[in-house]
């Protein structure tokens, strides 16, 4: 069954805390904070997992793919899809972590959020400055 002519149906994402992301299934994308990002179907199998669940296994991961853990070239075509769905998207603010012997996660880039709290700090401190009037 088609939805042609039907705007795409937006999944809301709220697993990255102080992000607005959404996901549209049909189409293998994500929308972080209004901006769109494209994902091949294998990239989007493990993007849709990240997205679903806190820390993903790397199990679940390497089943997403239909791969064994035990095949040594495995690890390797995991790592190639990570490096590339990192790279898309540290470009919009979010950090795919390892969670070490585990899995994977998904977080604000924290540089993004250390420069919000320096400027929030800034302006506090320019305010306390500022001659009373």
């Amino acid at each position: 069954m088609s939805r042609e002519g039907v705007a795409p149906l937006l999944v809301d994402c709220s697993l990255i805390n102080g992000m607005r992301v959404k996901r549209d299934d049909e189409h293998a994308t994500v929308i972080v904070d209004n901006c769109l990002l494209h994902f091949t179907p294998t990239e989007y199998k493990l993007v849709r997992l990240l997205l679903t669940d806190s820390v993903v296994p790397e199990a679940s991961l390497f089943a997403a793919l239909s791969l064994q853990k035990t095949d040594k070239t495995a690890a390797k075509l995991l790592t190639k899809y990570i490096n590339k769905i990192r790279g898309k998207l540290a470009a919009h603010g979010v950090c795919l972590s390892r969670v070490h012997g585990y899995g994977y996660m998904l977080l604000p880039d924290q540089e993004e959020d250390l420069s919000l709290l320096e400027a929030i700090q800034s302006e506090n401190m320019q305010a306390n400055q500022a001659p009373p009037t």
